[in-house]
């Protein structure tokens, strides 16, 4: 029979006892939140420019980033990714008259394991600058030849564009070699090497024609033709 222990140490025990208990209590780990927090509201756009833009939302309680995509609705906007610690963000580098949309989510790190909220997202279209107008075609075109009469190069009057200079995109048509339509190349001078094309690779024989032309291309993919001038081969 074991010896009966003294009250004060009985006493000591029991609360070694309770003691013990509410740091095991204290320990444990907390409940994981089971809520999922809300995606940003009221996404708007403050300000809206030619080529930038500043968007805002409400802030998400807890959140402690926000993930921000930028995607244009035509191929030559350019996508981009950011990370924001503030509910707004500015976009700058953005290309005249093109619909962005921008989507935005936030990361609350308190609503494991939901930490990610649902995307919320608007499209915005930039405008156009004060006083754009449409290019103008290149004009005086004019065939260049050796002392053998063979061509050599191309050359052009300049057309008119609104912001940056224009660039030139080459065109061929030959009704008889369907193979020589297209466009073959861009330049951002007023002149080229004719030699460097398609024209004497051996595609066209005799009495074949091929017509020539430029189409002016400005900064936002707006086009002008300039006249055509046909060529009968050989030699051209």
């Amino acid at each position: 029979m074991n010896p009966r222990l003294p009250a004060k140490l009985t006493a000591a025990t029991t609360t070694l006892l309770v003691t013990t208990t509410l740091l095991l209590l204290d320990t444990a780990p907390a409940a994981a939140a089971t809520g999922v927090p809300q995606p940003p509201d009221n996404l708007r756009v403050e300000s809206l420019a030619p080529d930038e833009m500043t968007v805002a939302w409400d802030p998400v309680p807890g959140a402690a980033e926000y993930k921000v995509t930028v995607i244009p609705l035509e191929p030559f906007g350019g996508y981009r990714r950011i990370d924001a610690d503030d509910p707004t963000v500015h976009l700058d580098r953005l290309t005249w008259d093109v619909p962005y949309r921008v989507t935005v989510l936030a990361f609350v790190p308190t609503a494991y394991p939901n930490w990610y909220t649902e995307t919320t997202e608007i499209v915005a279209t930039t405008p156009l600058p004060d006083g754009y107008f449409l290019p103008t075609p290149p004009t005086n075109l004019r065939i260049e030849r050796d002392y053998k009469g063979n061509v050599t190069f191309l050359r052009w009057d300049a057309g008119t564009g609104f912001g940056t200079p224009l660039v030139y995109d080459l065109q061929l048509e030959s009704p008889q070699q369907p193979e020589l339509t297209g466009t073959f190349d861009r330049i951002s001078g007023q002149s080229i090497d004719l030699r460097t094309t398609p024209l004497l690779g051996g595609w066209l024989r005799p009495g074949d024609t091929v017509s020539i032309w430029l189409t002016a291309v400005d900064k936002i993919r707006n086009r002008a033709d300039s006249e055509r001038v046909t060529l009968t081969c050989c030699p051209l």
